[in-house]
């Protein structure tokens, strides 16, 4: 997936994939908001380009590994 923006106003990065041979391409998002007492809140959202995709339908799932092993890896740097 590549970047596609950020807004740190919102605490969003959004990011997409182009078409591959399983899927039309996707849009996948991330949101992090402080609710505060020391915790976060969030959020992860993922949809396919193209809604009636049989070969793309597993994506989610792996958007959302890809998602939090990401935020994982950079909230552990800190």
């Amino acid at each position: 997936m590549k970047l596609q923006s950020t807004d740190e106003t919102l605490g969003r990065i959004s990011e997409k994939a182009g078409m591959s041979m399983f899927s039309w391409g996707e849009k996948a998002s991330i949101r992090i908001e402080d609710p505060g007492a020391d915790s976060s809140m969030v959020t992860l959202e993922s949809a396919l380009n193209f809604g009636v995709n049989i070969t793309g339908a597993h994506r989610h799932a792996k958007n959302f590994e890809t998602l939090t092993a990401k935020a994982s890896e950079i909230l552990k740097r800190n």
